[in-house]
């Protein structure tokens, strides 16, 4: 059965790999699940019960992510409040049943989905239909709650058994509850007793090429040595039971030698199945670091050597009983060891003096077990890491009301790290919400919001709960209940305010807290108790025991007091819905009911959730209870701050998936519906199909349109009132016109060509949020914000990862000092790519750099060509004939026309020549002669070059792994994949050259839809004109090539052997290829080029067709696994994996910041996170502080291994006398990137230079400004550099004037220089004497005397519209040391 089932999962999997339409919408989101995960889940049926703000967040994501079926049930009639929360109701909804409304518009997001309603509440029957129940309506309550989650764990379903009986067994219904409650949620999941997760982290699993395997009782992998190959890669194998199993392919030898072992062992070690590897450890010398005391740098690391002691008094070696030969020993550098005898040394025992070791990892071998069975390795093989499914176990929603804390887990699971420190944070959580359950089981209700009267009644539930299970835990045991480690009940007192005490006393605290580890609240206690002596209070920690309990029971009262304010402040909204969180907790539920398909792992099994932070200090004045779609908020923040979020104006640079969830959470919060309120959004873009799976302001009609325009006009049926300005623009230096200094810091309108007056004043955005996928974008935006001290919301994701960050001017670091981004991964040694891969991913690269050789660059060339060919032709003859052109020239020149690979200008200008004059069936037979040379010549000459027992130089054989020993490949049309090569390459050789326009797609003017594609139906996709294209065809034959092929060992012995020619030989040849090329260029009249742009979304364009064929053949080649094609446009597109549910919920916490940000809330209230949903891994913390720079500073400047190869000792480690010192100094000290150097308007160069010396004691010793070029870029352009001091190296102004006067010619003062012997530096007088000429010195003051502004505008263009500019200086103190400033900032 369980094979059966294997088989089916198998057949339905690659059914759906086959449908386009399916791969296409769901490219992004199989890449974070895979394929076997989205087979699973199109059949998977999902109950959602209430549609509030986590209800239609979740049904959302859901409906995008492609689950079989959605029913929904809410037979609750909408209420204008509503649309605070639920973006599908709208006002004309009001009064109508919520599922009834919703159903149809969330439907439009995938038709691949169905998306059902049920009316009249929940029933078995209906539970029992679907295979994941969600509630996500608090108003249910808890015994309702218990009684679902109970029915779903025993519920069953009858079947028939082997026989054909009808028995029952046992089908546990998913089930989750989730809620937001004001400034409170939670999420439980439970996935029944047992249940299987495939992949518990999503990560990928790993490959490795074998090149040994030992036979023996604990057999060891041998990987590719680091030593030996630039390929090698450590092994990244876990020993863990899920993901320490590997299997073995390819290896030659190892068959097992016993027949009666065969059902153990297999026939061969690649037959065995999975192997449970252990990780491998090896013993080397430590490398210490050498301390300065001994000469070292602080970062230089040797080797010790074990050393004996000898008694300074006898003489005598010192005893150590502890040691083997019973003397005692030390380490010691060996620049310790000079003077030494040598009989001092403890020795191993071969004689070597033995050096202190420890023991480490060795990451290129993995241990499997016995493979004594086996016959030797004799070479090859790859080891894959396979996952070992492992089972969870989750209990009932009643047994974990009483004991959140799972089994096996220390306490309940933290979202924040400050709050985590607490102890008593997430049970107090966990007691909040069993107090409001329990409110809510007597009322009927949730406490009315901000009540003081029931927010009393709250917190007495919740201490008598509390009490009542600190007591349990005390009789029973701690594992049966949990409580908050505190007496709710008991003292409390408030925190001290210390924030407005004396500074010297801020400071006392601060050094008693750090010195002894005490928190700020036991340190003021500590020195209060003392009367404020600072030196009485430490004495007192040190000598009086009973202390330190007298302040950890201080402690208690103030963490009592914080606890009961927290349950107060949870209470007052917990009757309200906060959209943001509504938002959050949606998108991780929707996540959680993905993981029924076994990717990823389930909570295990509360999720606590908070962001208090955002709430008032104090609950808003008690008024009538407000309406209409913003009264939830107003609830909770009152309507100041309503108006403040009205009236606030952003700039949203991007509007993809991350855009279109901001607009709808803008929409919903009431941003920019004020009088005074915008949102500027800007994106380059246009929508794609596969958009369509996450970017859920998007229909499929809009495929073609542009985000930004498309996105405003949706989200305005979400919320009428909000004001979005749209614009086609990218945010960069190019578009400042536009986003100019008024949009940044005065009216906050951008200057475009539709405005026709902007309102005058104003203070500019108010923040500006970044919905951006690129890092280069990112850190542009957030220079912007900088510059204008404009706070900037950050967020991204990348599969079911996703972060948020919060940048608040002078107080936090930047975007751009943040983490680093990963490193790219390790570039592919280019002879590894051309002739010896070893993975599916060096044949995906190769054949990505086939398309841009064959579509891109030369056809390129050849429409430049086409542009002007007597033009081209002429130029390059004249200037080789009037020897303007060196060697060098001519022969890029050469290449250019006429190149080894085929690729040249006069194979191209006949090959167009050929497709002009025979059509589609030229295209045809130039892509069986590309195949040919790919696949079959070029593997001819590899094996010629390199027969299979060839050696290297040293003797080693050369086909050893990674190398692979290639086959030779033979046109075979009958070979699917041979044959949608062909087809491909003759279809893009077609749009190349010009038979065929370039595919696009799109709507014209009139907004109708039209692409350029080849139909599906066309015969240019068929078989049959393949066929009868090459009938006839005689492939050529190979005869061996004189090229030699490039190798790691042979590089630069090709690059040295290469013979020099002379330039009347490379002259003669350009000339004479130049006129092959003119009799072609007759050929020509009428015909184009049409490069090609790789495209990796539109599927009819042939671009992923070519490279799926082409790396897959090449992988054939070598005996390489082939790739599925969206592998293959996945790698080639270097497409991100992205989801619905990560981008939800990135934008859910930039939102909550946006409030604390209108409300001014402190620093220490906001929250960066980083977040991962497949190990349910949600961590906040307070954004990190400006990053200070300070003091002086050296730094070492490593030499370039490309320029300087001699600077590098054998073992590749720079020489020290190759290593260069750069000292600098930071003026002022510290600053921070907020920080600027303000620079009056009106200010000259003379003026600069004074402001700098005077007020920072710095010299400006450059000046430089951005020019833009030619080709729209920008290249730097020097406009001041600091007169050199020209007395320090030995000038005498007298002598010069003594020797040459300044009214001498200026060939008479140069004669007089040189004849003069006491002048040694002749050209420093030269340029002296020219410096001083009147007329010299009256233009140096004349263009000091300038000012700045008007230098930069005649340099780099006008500065209409800047308010300011930042100068580009190059600064340095007295000593000529680099000084670091903030910026300098010219006033305009």
């Amino acid at each position: 059965m369980a094979s059966e089932a294997m088989a089916s999962e198998a057949k339905a999997t690659s059914e759906l790999t086959k449908n386009k339409a399916f791969m296409d919408l769901y490219s992004r989101q199989i890449g974070a699940f895979g394929i076997e995960t989205m087979s699973k889940l199109v059949n998977m049926k999902v109950l959602i019960y209430g549609l509030g703000g986590v209800g239609i967040e979740t049904a959302k994501n859901l409906v995008l992510a492609g689950p079989g079926t959605v029913t929904l049930v809410d037979d609750e009639n909408a209420r204008i409040e509503d649309l605070g929360s639920n973006f599908y109701i709208r006002e004309e909804d009001v009064g109508s049943p919520r599922a009834r409304v919703c159903a149809p518009r969330l439907q439009e997001l995938n038709a691949l989905v169905r998306v059902g309603v049920h009316e009249g509440g929940l029933t078995e029957e209906l539970v029992g239909q679907h295979d994941m129940l969600v509630i996500t309506s608090p108003d249910l309550g808890r015994e309702e709650l218990i009684r679902w989650n109970t029915f779903c764990r025993q519920h069953e379903v009858v079947v028939p058994d082997a026989r054909g009986k009808r028995v029952s067994r046992q089908s546990p219904i998913k089930f989750i509850c989730a809620a937001a409650m004001g400034a409170l949620s939670y999420v439980f999941s439970d996935f029944g007793d047992d249940f299987l997760v495939n992949d518990e982290t999503g990560e990928p699993t790993v490959s490795r090429t074998i090149t040994g395997i030992s036979c023996e009782e604990d057999g060891i992998i041998q990987l590719v040595d680091p030593h030996t190959s630039e390929l090698a890669q450590p092994h990244n194998v876990e020993d863990t039971e899920h993901r320490g199993y590997v299997t073995l392919s390819e290896v030659e030898g190892m068959y097992c030698k016993d027949e009666a072992s065969l059902g153990k062992l297999g026939h061969s070690i690649n037959s065995s199945g999975p192997w449970r590897v252990q990780h491998v450890w090896k013993t080397i010398a430590e490398q210490l670091i050498v301390p300065r005391s001994l000469g070292g740098d602080g970062k230089q690391r040797e080797e010790q050597f074990w050393v004996r002691v000898r008694d300074e008094k006898t003489g005598e070696l010192v005893k150590d009983a502890d040691q083997a030969d019973g003397l005692k020993r030390v380490p010691k550098f060996a620049r310790e060891c000079g003077d030494l005898p040598e009989d001092l040394f403890v020795r191993n025992e071969d004689g070597s003096k033995a050096t202190r070791m420890t023991r480490v990892k060795d990451f290129y071998k993995l241990k499997i077990g016995d493979t004594r069975g086996y016959s030797p390795y004799e070479g090859g093989g790859v080891l894959q890491q396979v996952l070992e499914p492992v089972v969870h176990h989750h209990k009932s929603l009643g047994t974990m009301l009483q004991q959140p804390v799972a089994e096996g887990f220390p306490s309940l699971m933290s979202c924040d790290g400050d709050k985590e420190e607490k102890g008593w944070w997430y049970p107090l959580l966990h007691v909040t919400k069993q107090a409001l359950f329990t409110f809510h089981a007597t009322h009927g209700r949730f406490p009315t919001p901000n009540d003081e009267a029931e927010a009393a009644e709250v917190v007495g539930i919740a201490q008598s709960y509390n009490t009542a299970m600190s007591q349990l835990r005390s009789f029973c045991g701690e594992s049966q209940a949990c409580s908050v480690p505190l007496d709710l009940a008991g003292e409390a007192v408030p925190a001290p305010d210390v924030a407005s005490l004396p500074q010297e006393k801020q400071d006392a605290i601060k050094s008693l807290g750090e010195g002894v580890g005490l928190d700020e609240v036991r340190a003021y206690f500590a020195l209060e108790r003392a009367s404020w002596n600072a030196e009485d209070a430490m004495m007192a920690l040190f000598t009086d025991p009973s202390a330190m309990d007298a302040l950890a029971a201080e402690k208690v009262k103030v963490d009592t007091f914080e606890a009961i304010a927290a349950i107060k402040k949870f209470t007052y909204a917990a009757g309200v819905e906060f959209q943001p969180l509504c938002c959050f907790i949606g998108g991780i539920v929707a996540q959680e009911v993905v993981k029924y398909t076994g990717k990823f792992t389930p909570l295990n099994q509360w999720l606590h959730f908070d962001c208090v932070e955002v709430l008032p200090d104090s609950p808003p004045p008690a008024a009538a209870a407000p309406a209409g779609r913003y009264a939830n908020n107003v609830t909770l923040f009152g309507q100041d701050v309503q108006d403040k979020i009205m009236n606030s104006k952003t700039f949203m640079v991007g509007c993809g998936a991350l855009g279109c969830e901001f607009l709808k959470n803008f929409a919903l919060l009431g941003v920019a519906t004020g009088e005074q309120g915008l949102v500027t959004v800007t994106d380059g873009d246009r929508i794609e199909v596969s958009n369509l799976n996450r970017q859920f302001l998007f229909r499929s009609e809009h495929v073609g349109t542009p985000k930004s325009t498309t996105a405003a006009q949706s989200v305005k049926l979400m919320n009428p009132a909000i004001k979005v300005r749209s614009l086609e623009l990218l945010a960069m230096p190019s578009t400042e016109n536009v986003f100019d200094d008024d949009f940044w810091a005065g009216s906050g309108v951008p200057n475009a060509d539709d405005v026709a007056e902007r309102p005058a004043g104003g203070f500019g955005i108010d923040f500006v949020t970044n919905a951006l996928d690129s890092v280069k974008a990112r850190k542009y935006v957030d220079s912007r914000c900088v510059f204008f001290h404009k706070p900037l919301l950050e967020s991204g994701t990348e599969g079911t990862k996703f972060n948020s960050m919060v940048v608040l001017p002078t107080l936090t670091e930047s975007y751009d000092e943040g983490d680093p981004e990963p490193a790219a991964g390790e570039a592919i040694p280019m002879c590894t790519l051309r002739n010896f891969p070893s993975t599916i991913v060096h044949c995906i690269e190769w054949a990505r750099g086939q398309f841009e050789d064959l579509f891109v660059t030369p056809v390129s060339t050849l429409r430049d060509f086409l542009d002007d060919p007597d033009g081209y032709i002429n130029n390059l003859r004249e200037n080789a004939e009037a020897y303007m052109m060196d060697a060098n020239d001519l022969s890029k020149a050469i290449e250019a026309i006429d190149n080894k690979e085929g690729t040249g200008l006069l194979t191209t200008a006949k090959t167009l020549a050929e497709v002009k004059a025979q059509g589609f069936a030229a295209c045809v037979r130039l892509a069986a002669d590309l195949f040919n040379k790919l696949y079959n010549h070029r593997m001819r000459d590899l094996i010629h070059q390199f027969p299979r027992d060839y050696v290297t130089s040293d003797g080693k054989p050369f086909w050893v792994p990674p190398k692979r020993f290639p086959a030779v490949l033979e046109l075979a049309l009958a070979e699917p994949t041979v044959l949608a090569f062909v087809i491909s390459v003759a279809n893009l050789f077609a749009v190349a050259y010009g038979l065929q326009p370039l595919p696009e797609n799109g709507r014209n003017e009139n907004g109708e839809e039209f692409d350029t594609f080849v139909p599906e139906a066309h015969e240019w996709r068929a078989e049959a004109t393949v066929r009868a294209a090459l009938a006839g065809y005689a492939v050529q034959d190979w005869s061996p090539s004189s090229e030699k092929i490039e190798t790691e060992e042979n590089t630069e012995e090709a690059k040295e052997a290469a013979p020099a020619e002379s330039v009347e030989d490379l002259i003669a040849k350009l000339t004479g290829l130049l006129s092959e090329l003119g009799a072609v260029r007759s050929q020509l009249a009428g015909a184009k080029a049409q490069p090609a742009d790789f495209e990796k979304d539109l599927d009819q364009n042939f671009h992923i067709d070519f490279v799926s064929a082409a790396a897959n053949l090449r992988g054939r080649n070598y005996g390489i696994k082939e790739a599925t094609r969206h592998k293959v446009k996945m790698i080639a597109g270097k497409i991100i994996p992205a989801i619905a549910t990560s981008t939800a919920c990135a934008t859910a916490l930039v939102c909550m910041e946006l409030v604390k940000l209108l409300q001014s809330k402190p620093k220490v209230a906001f929250r960066n996170s980083s977040n991962s949903f497949a190990i349910n891994s949600f961590q906040m913390a307070e954004p990190s502080d400006a990053r200070k720079v300070a003091g002086r500073h050296e730094e070492e400047i490593l030499p370039d291994p490309v320029s300087e190869p001699d600077a590098f000792d054998e073992t590749g480690a720079p020489l020290p006398e190759y290593i260069r010192k750069s000292v600098w100094v930071a003026v002022p000290s510290p600053h921070t990137k907020w920080d600027r150097i303000n620079v009056p308007a009106g200010t000259t160069l003379g003026g600069l230079v004074e402001l700098l010396e005077s007020q920072h004691s710095i010299l400006l010793a450059g000046w430089t400004c951005d020019v833009e070029t030619e080709d729209g870029g920008k290249s730097g352009v020097v406009l001041y550099n600091k007169p050199r001091d020209a007395a320090a190296l030995g000038f005498d102004k007298e002598l010069l004037l003594a020797t040459a006067p300044l009214d001498l010619s200026f060939q008479k003062a140069q004669m007089a220089i040189l004849r003069n012997k006491d002048i040694k530096n002749k050209q420093l007088y030269s340029m002296q004497w020219k410096a001083l000429q009147p007329e010299q010195v009256a233009k140096e003051n004349a263009f000091r005397s300038r000012n700045l502004a008007d230098i930069l505008e005649e340099k780099a263009g006008s500065l209409s519209g800047r308010k300011s500019i930042e100068l580009q200086v190059n600064l340095e103190n007295a000593d000529g040391e680099e000084v670091r400033t903030p910026p300098c900032v010219l006033q305009l």
